[in-house]
């Protein structure tokens, strides 16, 4: 089932969505804060400058709980635990 026709079906049913290369930040967010529960978490990993996905955060109605950054090579990843408030 595509991620739209599950939020049709289950919206806000969910404690805990995770995520890896799903899409854009501000996708991802609005996304997932359609399928949590108020409290839920998102959890995810991006290549994304942090300031992305922090911005689409806040937009999307999260709240930053925990970022544990890392390099691959010449590149900075991501970890983020968000929380839907």
């Amino acid at each position: 089932m595509r991620t739209e026709q599950l939020i049709k079906a289950e919206p806000q049913a969910f404690d805990l969505v995770t995520a890896r290369a799903y899409a854009a930040p501000d996708v991802l967010c609005a996304h997932a804060a359609a399928l949590l529960k108020p409290g839920g978490e998102l959890r995810g990993y991006s290549g994304a400058e942090m300031v992305q996905v922090q911005a689409a955060a806040r937009v999307n109605g999260f709240t930053v709980e925990q970022v544990i950054a890392y390099s691959v090579g010449d590149s900075q990843r991501h970890i983020y635990r968000l929380r839907k408030v």
